[in-house]
Protein backbone atom coordinates (compact mmCIF):
# COMPACT_ATOMS: atom_id res chain seq x y z
CA UNK A 1 0.00 0.00 0.00
CA UNK A 2 1.24 3.73 -1.15
CA UNK A 3 2.15 5.87 1.69
CA UNK A 4 -0.40 8.97 1.57
CA UNK A 5 1.30 11.95 1.19
CA UNK A 6 0.91 14.77 4.35
CA UNK A 7 -0.59 18.14 3.34
CA UNK A 8 2.07 19.38 5.14
CA UNK A 9 4.27 18.71 1.69
CA UNK A 10 2.53 21.17 -0.05
CA UNK A 11 4.02 23.93 2.31
CA UNK A 12 6.50 25.32 0.00
CA UNK A 13 4.39 24.83 -3.47
CA UNK A 14 1.89 27.52 -1.03
CA UNK A 15 5.14 29.61 0.12
CA UNK A 16 6.11 29.90 -3.76
CA UNK A 17 2.63 30.93 -4.62
CA UNK A 18 2.31 33.18 -2.26
CA UNK A 19 5.25 34.70 -3.26
CA UNK A 20 3.77 35.35 -7.05
CA UNK A 21 2.79 32.73 -8.58
CA UNK A 22 -1.26 32.48 -8.89
CA UNK A 23 -1.00 29.66 -11.51
CA UNK A 24 0.97 27.38 -9.49
CA UNK A 25 -1.34 28.43 -6.26
CA UNK A 26 -4.58 27.36 -8.54
CA UNK A 27 -2.96 24.11 -9.11
CA UNK A 28 -1.73 23.50 -6.11
CA UNK A 29 -5.42 24.05 -4.57
CA UNK A 30 -6.90 21.68 -7.13
CA UNK A 31 -4.64 19.10 -6.16
CA UNK A 32 -4.29 18.99 -2.43
CA UNK A 33 -8.03 19.51 -2.33
CA UNK A 34 -8.77 16.26 -4.44
CA UNK A 35 -6.65 14.43 -2.24
CA UNK A 36 -8.47 15.58 0.30
CA UNK A 37 -11.78 14.52 -1.13
CA UNK A 38 -10.41 10.79 -1.65
CA UNK A 39 -9.08 10.71 1.92
CA UNK A 40 -11.47 8.51 3.96
CA UNK A 41 -10.43 9.14 7.63
CA UNK A 42 -8.15 11.83 9.08
CA UNK A 43 -6.45 12.93 11.91
CA UNK A 44 -7.09 16.16 13.71
CA UNK A 45 -3.62 17.08 12.86
CA UNK A 46 -4.55 16.50 9.07
CA UNK A 47 -7.42 18.66 8.81
CA UNK A 48 -5.35 21.03 10.18
CA UNK A 49 -2.88 21.10 8.15
CA UNK A 50 -5.42 21.01 5.20
CA UNK A 51 -7.28 24.00 6.24
CA UNK A 52 -4.50 26.59 6.66
CA UNK A 53 -2.91 25.61 3.25
CA UNK A 54 -6.42 25.79 1.74
CA UNK A 55 -6.50 28.95 3.26
CA UNK A 56 -3.57 30.08 2.35
CA UNK A 57 -4.22 29.30 -1.47
CA UNK A 58 -7.70 30.51 -1.68
CA UNK A 59 -7.21 33.60 -2.23
CA UNK A 60 -4.81 33.42 -4.84
CA UNK A 61 -6.37 31.12 -7.06
CA UNK A 62 -8.82 32.16 -10.15
CA UNK A 63 -12.82 32.39 -10.15
CA UNK A 64 -12.25 29.10 -12.50
CA UNK A 65 -9.63 27.00 -10.27
CA UNK A 66 -12.30 28.20 -7.21
CA UNK A 67 -15.37 27.08 -8.98
CA UNK A 68 -13.55 23.61 -9.62
CA UNK A 69 -12.93 23.43 -6.04
CA UNK A 70 -16.03 24.48 -4.48
CA UNK A 71 -17.82 21.97 -6.59
CA UNK A 72 -15.49 19.15 -5.24
CA UNK A 73 -15.55 20.63 -1.47
CA UNK A 74 -19.27 21.69 -1.05
CA UNK A 75 -20.88 18.09 -0.91
CA UNK A 76 -18.26 16.33 0.62
CA UNK A 77 -19.01 15.39 4.05
CA UNK A 78 -16.06 16.21 6.08
CA UNK A 79 -14.91 19.37 4.30
CA UNK A 80 -14.53 22.15 7.58
CA UNK A 81 -17.27 24.36 8.25
CA UNK A 82 -14.42 27.07 8.20
CA UNK A 83 -13.37 26.40 4.59
CA UNK A 84 -17.58 26.51 3.41
CA UNK A 85 -17.82 29.97 4.78
CA UNK A 86 -14.40 31.06 2.73
CA UNK A 87 -15.63 29.75 -0.33
CA UNK A 88 -18.86 31.54 0.64
CA UNK A 89 -16.97 35.05 0.84
CA UNK A 90 -15.35 34.72 -3.04
CA UNK A 91 -18.23 36.02 -5.03
CA UNK A 92 -21.71 35.53 -5.90
CA UNK A 93 -20.76 32.27 -8.53
CA UNK A 94 -18.81 30.33 -5.84
CA UNK A 95 -21.42 31.35 -3.22
CA UNK A 96 -24.30 29.38 -5.98
CA UNK A 97 -22.39 26.13 -5.60
CA UNK A 98 -22.37 26.06 -2.10
CA UNK A 99 -25.90 27.07 -1.43
CA UNK A 100 -27.08 24.21 -4.21
CA UNK A 101 -24.82 21.74 -2.63
CA UNK A 102 -23.44 21.75 0.50
CA UNK A 103 -24.86 19.37 2.49
CA UNK A 104 -25.42 22.28 5.87
CA UNK A 105 -25.83 25.81 5.03
CA UNK A 106 -25.46 27.43 8.16
CA UNK A 107 -27.54 30.22 9.56
CA UNK A 108 -25.77 32.81 8.70
CA UNK A 109 -25.31 31.46 5.01
CA UNK A 110 -28.97 31.26 4.91
CA UNK A 111 -29.85 34.98 5.83
CA UNK A 112 -27.17 36.09 3.70
CA UNK A 113 -28.66 34.13 0.63
CA UNK A 114 -31.72 35.55 1.55
CA UNK A 115 -30.61 39.33 1.96
CA UNK A 116 -28.23 39.72 -1.43
CA UNK A 117 -29.16 41.84 -3.86
CA UNK A 118 -28.14 39.68 -6.32
CA UNK A 119 -31.51 37.30 -6.69
CA UNK A 120 -29.38 33.73 -7.77
CA UNK A 121 -28.49 32.60 -4.11
CA UNK A 122 -31.65 33.14 -2.75
CA UNK A 123 -32.93 31.18 -6.20
CA UNK A 124 -30.32 28.64 -5.37
CA UNK A 125 -31.66 28.95 -1.76
CA UNK A 126 -35.59 27.87 -2.43
CA UNK A 127 -34.48 24.89 -4.43
CA UNK A 128 -33.21 23.56 -0.96
CA UNK A 129 -34.71 20.39 -0.17
CA UNK A 130 -34.14 21.10 3.84
CA UNK A 131 -35.48 24.57 3.75
CA UNK A 132 -37.09 25.59 6.70
CA UNK A 133 -40.80 27.24 6.79
CA UNK A 134 -39.34 29.95 8.33
CA UNK A 135 -36.61 30.18 5.29
CA UNK A 136 -39.88 29.78 2.95
CA UNK A 137 -41.53 32.42 4.61
CA UNK A 138 -38.62 35.16 4.11
CA UNK A 139 -37.90 34.12 0.71
CA UNK A 140 -41.68 35.24 0.30
CA UNK A 141 -40.20 38.69 0.74
CA UNK A 142 -37.97 38.72 -2.42
CA UNK A 143 -40.12 40.54 -5.63
CA UNK A 144 -38.19 38.30 -8.15
CA UNK A 145 -39.95 35.75 -10.14
CA UNK A 146 -36.99 33.50 -10.18
CA UNK A 147 -37.30 32.89 -6.41
CA UNK A 148 -40.85 32.21 -6.34
CA UNK A 149 -40.67 29.52 -9.26
CA UNK A 150 -37.90 27.47 -7.60
CA UNK A 151 -39.64 27.58 -4.39
CA UNK A 152 -42.99 26.62 -6.35
CA UNK A 153 -40.67 23.92 -7.91
CA UNK A 154 -38.91 22.29 -5.24
CA UNK A 155 -40.76 19.43 -4.32
CA UNK A 156 -38.42 17.93 -1.66
CA UNK A 157 -39.62 20.20 0.77
CA UNK A 158 -43.45 20.55 1.93
CA UNK A 159 -44.77 23.79 1.53
CA UNK A 160 -46.26 25.94 4.58
CA UNK A 161 -49.64 25.98 3.72
CA UNK A 162 -49.97 29.92 4.55
CA UNK A 163 -46.69 29.76 2.24
CA UNK A 164 -48.80 28.23 -0.26
CA UNK A 165 -51.28 30.28 -0.43
CA UNK A 166 -49.52 33.45 -0.95
CA UNK A 167 -47.57 31.88 -3.93
CA UNK A 168 -51.05 30.80 -5.40
CA UNK A 169 -51.75 34.36 -4.90
CA UNK A 170 -48.59 35.22 -7.18
CA UNK A 171 -49.91 32.49 -9.77
CA UNK A 172 -52.91 34.30 -10.44
CA UNK A 173 -51.31 36.78 -12.60
CA UNK A 174 -47.96 34.12 -13.57
CA UNK A 175 -48.77 30.85 -15.45
CA UNK A 176 -45.36 29.44 -14.60
CA UNK A 177 -45.67 29.63 -11.16
CA UNK A 178 -49.35 28.27 -11.10
CA UNK A 179 -48.28 25.10 -13.07
CA UNK A 180 -45.28 24.29 -10.87
CA UNK A 181 -47.61 24.13 -8.02
CA UNK A 182 -50.36 22.40 -9.28
CA UNK A 183 -47.90 19.89 -9.73
CA UNK A 184 -46.85 19.32 -6.62
CA UNK A 185 -49.39 17.05 -4.85
CA UNK A 186 -49.28 18.80 -1.52
CA UNK A 187 -51.23 21.56 -1.76
CA UNK A 188 -55.00 20.26 -0.88
CA UNK A 189 -57.24 20.53 -3.87
CA UNK A 190 -59.59 23.32 -2.51
CA UNK A 191 -57.15 25.70 -2.07
CA UNK A 192 -56.09 25.49 -5.55
CA UNK A 193 -59.58 26.69 -6.86
CA UNK A 194 -57.77 30.49 -7.53
CA UNK A 195 -55.65 28.24 -10.35
CA UNK A 196 -58.20 25.88 -11.23
CA UNK A 197 -57.94 26.44 -15.04
CA UNK A 198 -54.09 25.70 -14.67
CA UNK A 199 -54.89 22.03 -13.22
CA UNK A 200 -55.03 18.84 -15.10
CA UNK A 201 -58.18 17.32 -15.78
CA UNK A 202 -57.73 14.82 -12.95
CA UNK A 203 -57.44 17.91 -10.09
CA UNK A 204 -60.24 19.67 -11.59
CA UNK A 205 -62.42 17.03 -11.19
CA UNK A 206 -61.00 16.67 -7.09
CA UNK A 207 -61.68 20.45 -6.46
CA UNK A 208 -65.05 20.27 -8.12
CA UNK A 209 -65.73 17.23 -5.44
CA UNK A 210 -63.98 18.97 -2.68
CA UNK A 211 -66.05 21.96 -3.04
CA UNK A 212 -69.30 20.16 -3.12
CA UNK A 213 -68.65 19.37 1.10
CA UNK A 214 -67.47 23.56 1.23
CA UNK A 215 -71.51 24.73 0.43
CA UNK A 216 -72.70 22.87 2.85
CA UNK A 217 -75.14 25.35 4.73
CA UNK A 218 -73.86 27.95 2.88
CA UNK A 219 -76.07 30.48 1.41
CA UNK A 220 -76.17 30.80 -2.44
CA UNK A 221 -76.73 33.33 -4.86
CA UNK A 222 -80.56 33.58 -5.96
CA UNK A 223 -81.27 31.64 -9.55
CA UNK A 224 -81.89 33.71 -12.70
CA UNK A 225 -85.11 34.98 -13.62
CA UNK A 226 -86.99 33.04 -16.28
CA UNK A 227 -86.68 36.33 -18.61
CA UNK A 228 -82.63 35.89 -17.71
CA UNK A 229 -82.41 32.80 -18.72
CA UNK A 230 -84.26 33.43 -22.06
CA UNK A 231 -81.70 36.06 -22.71
CA UNK A 232 -78.52 34.06 -22.56
CA UNK A 233 -80.64 31.28 -24.55
CA UNK A 234 -80.64 34.11 -26.66
CA UNK A 235 -77.39 35.54 -26.91
CA UNK A 236 -75.78 32.00 -27.66
CA UNK A 237 -77.02 32.22 -30.99
CA UNK A 238 -74.34 35.30 -31.55
CA UNK A 239 -71.95 33.16 -30.24
CA UNK A 240 -69.28 32.15 -27.30
CA UNK A 241 -68.37 36.00 -26.21
CA UNK A 242 -72.09 37.06 -26.58
CA UNK A 243 -73.17 34.03 -24.12
CA UNK A 244 -70.29 34.76 -21.95
CA UNK A 245 -70.87 38.40 -21.51
CA UNK A 246 -74.69 37.94 -20.96
CA UNK A 247 -73.29 35.53 -18.23
CA UNK A 248 -70.51 38.25 -16.98
CA UNK A 249 -73.17 40.62 -16.31
CA UNK A 250 -75.27 38.31 -13.93
CA UNK A 251 -72.04 36.73 -12.12
CA UNK A 252 -70.63 40.43 -11.46
CA UNK A 253 -67.11 38.71 -12.16
CA UNK A 254 -65.62 41.42 -14.50
CA UNK A 255 -64.05 40.94 -17.67
CA UNK A 256 -61.07 38.95 -16.40
CA UNK A 257 -63.48 36.24 -16.39
CA UNK A 258 -65.23 36.70 -19.66
CA UNK A 259 -61.44 36.92 -21.17
CA UNK A 260 -60.11 33.80 -19.34
CA UNK A 261 -63.24 32.05 -20.19
CA UNK A 262 -63.11 33.19 -24.14
CA UNK A 263 -58.77 31.61 -23.42
CA UNK A 264 -60.19 28.69 -21.98
CA UNK A 265 -59.70 25.57 -24.27
CA UNK A 266 -61.64 23.38 -22.48
CA UNK A 267 -64.86 25.58 -21.96
CA UNK A 268 -64.88 24.82 -18.49
CA UNK A 269 -64.98 27.78 -17.24
CA UNK A 270 -67.85 28.81 -19.23
CA UNK A 271 -69.43 25.81 -18.08
CA UNK A 272 -68.82 26.38 -14.65
CA UNK A 273 -70.48 29.50 -14.96
CA UNK A 274 -73.77 28.40 -16.42
CA UNK A 275 -73.78 26.09 -13.76
CA UNK A 276 -73.67 28.46 -11.37
CA UNK A 277 -76.15 30.83 -12.30
CA UNK A 278 -78.34 27.56 -11.41
CA UNK A 279 -79.06 26.54 -15.44
CA UNK A 280 -80.08 23.34 -15.87
CA UNK A 281 -77.22 20.93 -17.27
CA UNK A 282 -79.51 20.39 -20.46
CA UNK A 283 -80.12 23.88 -20.84
CA UNK A 284 -76.36 25.14 -20.63
CA UNK A 285 -75.60 22.10 -23.39
CA UNK A 286 -77.81 23.51 -25.61
CA UNK A 287 -76.92 27.17 -25.22
CA UNK A 288 -72.83 26.05 -25.90
CA UNK A 289 -73.86 23.94 -28.94
CA UNK A 290 -75.95 27.14 -30.39
CA UNK A 291 -73.19 29.35 -30.04
CA UNK A 292 -70.80 27.59 -32.64
CA UNK A 293 -68.03 27.30 -30.66
CA UNK A 294 -65.30 24.42 -31.17
CA UNK A 295 -66.72 22.51 -28.14
CA UNK A 296 -70.10 22.24 -30.14
CA UNK A 297 -68.24 20.65 -33.16
CA UNK A 298 -66.43 17.88 -30.81
CA UNK A 299 -68.23 15.61 -29.70
CA UNK A 300 -65.20 14.09 -27.55
CA UNK A 301 -64.78 17.36 -26.14
CA UNK A 302 -68.45 18.11 -25.81
CA UNK A 303 -69.30 15.03 -23.81
CA UNK A 304 -66.30 15.66 -21.05
CA UNK A 305 -68.05 19.12 -20.62
CA UNK A 306 -71.83 18.07 -20.14
CA UNK A 307 -70.37 15.23 -17.97
CA UNK A 308 -68.54 18.04 -15.52
CA UNK A 309 -71.60 20.10 -16.01
CA UNK A 310 -73.70 17.34 -14.00
CA UNK A 311 -71.71 15.87 -11.67
CA UNK A 312 -71.02 19.47 -10.53
CA UNK A 313 -73.09 21.63 -7.59
CA UNK A 314 -74.12 24.58 -8.65
CA UNK A 315 -72.29 25.34 -5.06
CA UNK A 316 -69.21 23.61 -5.51
CA UNK A 317 -69.20 25.88 -9.25
CA UNK A 318 -69.97 29.19 -7.60
CA UNK A 319 -66.88 28.58 -5.04
CA UNK A 320 -64.50 27.80 -7.19
CA UNK A 321 -65.31 31.06 -9.69
CA UNK A 322 -65.08 33.08 -6.46
CA UNK A 323 -62.10 32.17 -5.32
CA UNK A 324 -60.93 32.74 -8.94
CA UNK A 325 -62.57 36.29 -9.68
CA UNK A 326 -64.54 37.50 -6.33
CA UNK A 327 -67.56 39.33 -7.08
CA UNK A 328 -67.40 43.11 -7.64
CA UNK A 329 -70.81 43.87 -5.56
CA UNK A 330 -73.03 42.26 -2.97
CA UNK A 331 -74.89 39.26 -4.70
CA UNK A 332 -78.33 38.24 -4.33
CA UNK A 333 -78.88 35.49 -1.89
CA UNK A 334 -81.14 32.77 -2.08
CA UNK A 335 -82.51 30.79 1.18
CA UNK A 336 -79.79 29.02 3.70
CA UNK A 337 -78.98 25.87 2.06
CA UNK A 338 -80.63 23.22 3.97
CA UNK A 339 -78.55 19.70 3.63
CA UNK A 340 -80.34 16.33 3.21
CA UNK A 341 -82.13 14.56 6.28
CA UNK A 342 -79.98 11.38 6.91
CA UNK A 343 -82.01 8.83 8.34
CA UNK A 344 -82.50 9.35 11.99
CA UNK A 345 -82.97 13.19 11.60
CA UNK A 346 -78.82 13.98 11.53
CA UNK A 347 -78.17 16.47 8.38
CA UNK A 348 -75.77 13.87 6.13
CA UNK A 349 -72.40 15.05 6.11
CA UNK A 350 -68.87 13.03 4.85
CA UNK A 351 -67.99 10.09 6.51
CA UNK A 352 -66.06 10.50 9.73
CA UNK A 353 -62.35 11.33 8.92
CA UNK A 354 -63.04 11.90 5.40
CA UNK A 355 -62.35 15.12 5.20
CA UNK A 356 -58.44 16.09 6.48
CA UNK A 357 -57.80 18.88 8.55
CA UNK A 358 -55.86 20.81 5.99
CA UNK A 359 -58.62 20.15 3.87
CA UNK A 360 -61.12 21.66 5.82
CA UNK A 361 -58.86 24.48 6.53
CA UNK A 362 -58.46 25.46 2.79
CA UNK A 363 -62.45 24.64 2.52
CA UNK A 364 -62.81 27.12 5.32
CA UNK A 365 -60.58 30.30 3.88
CA UNK A 366 -62.42 30.16 0.89
CA UNK A 367 -66.15 30.49 2.41
CA UNK A 368 -64.76 33.30 4.64
CA UNK A 369 -63.58 34.87 0.63
CA UNK A 370 -67.31 34.29 0.05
Amino acid sequence: MSERVPFSAFDDLARMASAGSPGLAGATLKVQSELFAMRGEMSAAEREQFTALFLTLLPLADEATTREVAARLAAHPRTPPLLIEALFTRGTGIAEIIVERTASLSEEMTERAIGDPDPRLATRLAGRADLSAAAQFALLGRPEKTVALALSQNSAVRLDPDVAEALIGRARLDAEIGRALVRRGDIEPPSLAPIYQLAPEALRARIREEMAWAVTGRRTTATIEPAEHDRLMEASLSGLDALLEGAESLLDRGPAFTAAALADPTRELAALALVSLGIAAEDATRMLLRTGDDVARSSRQLHAVVAMMRATTRGAADLILEAMWPRLTQPRRAAMHVPVMAPGGTPSRAPAGSRRPAESQAIDKLRKRS
